[in-house]
């Protein structure tokens, strides 16, 4: 084991050109002195970010499956993250939906750790808010415990968890893992979360103003079905706007 992490710093240290090489001109038998200089310098190269590259070593699908488990693309993508109450900008951050994970690339960029969880308060990509939300006992709360992403910071919040799930599919004769993926919405009113599965759901949770926006609705050039998250986002927004009146 000892080994091995002494080969990942040096590979960090060479790549980063901070002059590593020289830590390992010692004599046979000195590893355990070459691995301490080694962590040294590797926390001092590292220093505010050390608590973010300690997670685990992540291991994608060992499966060949037709789509991927990640949010939008299969590629590391820059953003932020606050972990354990540190805030870190520009990190390489990957979303695995399949698995609800947050990923960073390490520091020399050739690995990929898996967060952990519990320490993940947020996380954002170029337009896309993620929230820990947690699950309690109340009657209205959310149905687990997981990252949610945040589609509307009004008076009234929406969130969306995006989920991905994989299944063995028959495609002429051959057995495929195929990963599908599928939207959850949540109306967030003070502490209460409401499921939207229906136009009609929706309207029941802003049932104060139901009529003028069932009227409003009429507007839309386009059916609640083809596009329910604008639909959701566009009478919520309405919904506030009546309620500042």
């Amino acid at each position: 084991m000892k080994n091995r992490l002494l080969l990942i710093l040096v590979t960090s240290f060479l790549h980063f050109k901070i002059g590593a090489q020289n830590v390992f001109k010692s004599e046979s038998g000195d590893n355990d002195k070459a691995l301490e200089n080694a962590i040294g310098l590797y926390k001092g190269a590292i220093k505010e970010n050390l608590g973010l590259y300690s997670g685990s070593l992540y291991v994608g699908l060992t499966v060949k499956t037709k789509g991927f488990p990640y949010f939008k693309n299969e590629k590391v993508t820059v953003g932020n993250i606050l972990y354990d109450d540190l805030y870190y900008q520009n990190v390489l951050l990957l979303y695995d939906i399949l698995r609800d994970e947050v990923i960073v690339e390490d520091y020399s960029k050739l690995n990929l750790l898996k967060l952990s969880g519990e320490k993940i308060s947020q996380f954002s990509f170029p337009g896309h808010l993620f929230i820990k939300l947690t699950k309690d006992t109340s009657e209205h709360s959310i149905p687990e415990t997981g990252f949610y992403e945040l589609l509307n910071n009004g008076k009234t919040k929406v969130y969306v968890k995006r989920k991905k799930t994989m299944q063995e599919v028959n495609s002429n004769g051959i057995i495929i893992n195929e990963i599908e993926e599928k939207d959850y919405y949540y109306i967030n009113i003070g502490n209460e979360y409401f499921p939207v599965k229906s136009k009609a759901s929706l309207l029941n949770v802003m049932k104060e103003h139901k009529k003028e926006l069932a009227r409003y609705m009429k507007s839309f050039d386009f059916k609640f079905s083809a596009n329910r998250e604008k639909s959701i986002l566009l009478l919520v927004e309405e919904f506030d706007k009546l309620k500042a009146k």
